[in-house]
């Protein structure tokens, strides 16, 4: 059964980093095991297209020690830029190491970069048979966004464990969820429990 996948940041970059469940909890849940699913999300996400994912299925069946190797620097990538959008969330330093990690990236992936003419546009793109093209896309989609002028924007679900982040969109600028029917469900209930415990009996007697 073919997994599906979140996209609720409003931004590519963030639904990458979002590929781990529950990332704040001592417990999170990996949703990218192999280089496969790395396709399937890209193509979900529409990154890729889909004769782009059938290529890109192929080369790493093809390439199966590249293809790990690649997958490899994926993970990493992703942990960087994670630690990266959080520091922006928090108002923090941004932690050298993952700045780098991001930087060697971005330079690998500009350097491969060439320019095709798409549906009467000319764009920046990259071979759609290479290994590295969903990392070299996800690094720049993630640089776009971390050096836009609404970085402020950027936040991290309010959900116990959740840690998910996102690009506020709305129009208060008030969003708080990654869902409001996933985590801002389960806050409500939860609130409602606690409020319901407090007004019993029970309850003030034990104070």
């Amino acid at each position: 059964m073919t997994k599906q996948y979140a996209f609720i940041g409003n931004d590519l970059s963030l639904d990458f980093v979002n590929t781990v469940g529950n990332i704040s909890s001592e417990n999170p849940t990996e949703n990218l095991d192999s280089f496969s699913d790395l396709i399937e999300w890209s193509k979900q996400g529409k990154l890729i297209s889909n004769d782009d994912a059938k290529i890109l299925f192929t080369e790493t069946e093809k390439n199966t020690l590249e293809s790990e190797k690649v997958f490899r620097r994926v993970l990493r990538f992703r942990t960087s830029v994670y630690r990266i959008f959080k520091s922006v969330v928090n108002g923090k330093e941004i932690p050298k190491k993952d700045l780098a990690v991001l930087n060697n990236e971005l330079s690998r992936a500009m350097s491969k970069a060439e320019i095709y003419y798409h549906e009467g546009e000319l764009i920046w793109d990259w071979n759609n048979n290479s290994l590295e093209r969903i990392l070299f896309l996800v690094s720049r989609t993630a640089a776009q966004l971390l050096t836009s002028s609404d970085r402020e924007k950027l936040k991290c679900c309010s959900g116990e464990t959740c840690g998910w982040l996102f690009y506020d969109t709305s129009k208060n600028n008030r969003r708080q969820w990654c869902d409001m029917r996933d985590c801002g469900n389960l806050a409500k209930a939860r609130r409602f429990r606690v409020k319901n415990a407090v007004s019993t009996p029970e309850a003030r007697s034990t104070r």
